[in-house]
């Protein structure tokens, strides 16, 4: 008798233990936030992203995550359904790996599917290597796989470290954006690499490095400093390696100027992901040794950085 209920019991917990779980959301499309996980039903194979896009009258986009129940038939596909006053374009896009649909946004610009697949991944360098990350399927514009590796330390503190792993067209790959305002040999860099072929991104990539001095001198400063950017604490800095480039980095208020440097002309002309600086409204790069002197008055008001 307990050899039955042993039984019975096992084949109970089986097929719950093997429920696969997922993402669920429903909201906004860029950056959604509050994702829950949730456990599939038995029969769901599938983790899904739907984007369901308005176009006509009524316009706007919705994403959609869950789970999917019964065959792959209406994966990777855009349906598209005329009304009187708008049209709706419905993408669908699975994967079937544990919570796979993380970062999963499907587009609808385009249907065209490459048949290749990428990783996925979207954290620190050691859980986005290897070839154990989810996959997704590159159609409309991405055409590639690619991998960029970002570190900073914008303010002097400990650097942080970010990879971002999927599908792309960078006109930028192979490029390195950086910058430095002098209160570390990097305060902000961009290593970019982009492949040809499914799972092709598996990689990771080393601490990036400020090179040797070019001869380039540019004025540095950062907002964060006791004093700031006001002319008694500008100081004068050696660029190192491709930063080539005297920086200026504009607030958003009066046109005040909260952090010089030398930069990459990767990072010059913004070929790299955005970072947040809290009151960062645009970038400016001049040519030329101690070029960035804007705001600080003559160049003899700058210190020497010792």
């Amino acid at each position: 008798m307990n050899i039955l209920m042993g039984i019975t019991f096992t084949s109970i917990l089986l097929p719950l233990a093997s429920s696969l779980q997922c993402y669920q959301y429903q909201g906004v499309s860029w950056l959604p936030q509050k994702q829950n996980v949730i456990t599939c039903e038995p029969n769901a194979a599938f983790c899904t992203s739907t984007l369901i896009k308005l176009n006509g009258t009524l316009y706007g986009e919705i994403l959609v995550k869950g789970c999917l129940a019964g065959n792959e038939s209406t994966c990777n596909k855009t349906t598209t359904t005329d009304k009187k006053i708008t049209q709706i374009y419905e993408s669908v896009q699975c994967c079937n790996t544990e919570l796979c649909n993380s970062d999963l946004i499907p587009d609808v610009s385009s249907t065209k599917d490459h048949g290749i697949q990428c990783y996925v991944c979207n954290g620190n360098p050691a859980s986005c290597n290897g070839d154990q990350l989810p996959t997704v399927r590159c159609t409309g514009e991405q055409t590639q796989c690619m991998e960029i590796s970002i570190e900073g330390a914008v303010t002097g503190n400990e650097k942080t470290r970010l990879m971002l792993k999927g599908c792309g067209n960078l006109t930028s790959c192979g490029e390195f954006a950086a910058f430095s305002n002098g209160l570390q040999p990097l305060s902000y860099s961009a290593a970019m690499r982009c492949c040809k072929g499914s799972a092709c991104n598996s990689g990771t990539f080393a601490e990036s490095e400020p090179g040797k001095e070019n001869g380039v001198e540019c004025y540095s400063c950062a907002d964060s400093e006791q004093g700031g950017c006001s002319p008694e604490h500008v100081k004068k800095m050696k660029c190192t390696g491709a930063m080539t480039q005297c920086l200026d980095i504009i607030g958003d208020t009066h046109n005040r100027i909260i952090m010089k440097g030398c930069a990459t002309d990767s990072f010059c002309q913004r070929l790299y992901p955005d970072f947040r600086i809290p009151v960062k409204s645009s970038t400016s790069c001049c040519s030329g040794s101690l070029c960035n002197q804007v705001g600080i008055g003559t160049s003899e008001e700058a210190k020497t950085k010792n």
